[in-house]
């Protein structure tokens, strides 16, 4: 082939619908399926019965000694 050839190259388009050129948002590299991160449920909020399962929170010096155990072992 010299410099004045010229070739039709593909074009991409499996349809003649341009929405499918356009790129699909992804989670990561190759990663072909949608972002997912607003279909959630939402937050979850306990019941009555399983709070009061859960006792008092700890003081800021009993958290402090607690993570003083921790991570002396």
């Amino acid at each position: 082939m010299s410099s004045n050839d010229f070739t039709t190259q593909p074009h991409p388009a499996k349809s003649n619908d341009p929405n499918d050129l356009k790129q699909h948002e992804g989670g990561g590299l190759q990663s072909h399926n949608p972002f997912k991160a607003f279909e959630g449920a939402g937050p979850v909020i306990p019941d009555n019965t399983t709070l009061s399962k859960l006792g008092e929170p700890l003081s800021k010096e009993e958290l402090k000694k607690r993570s003083e155990e921790l991570n002396r072992e």
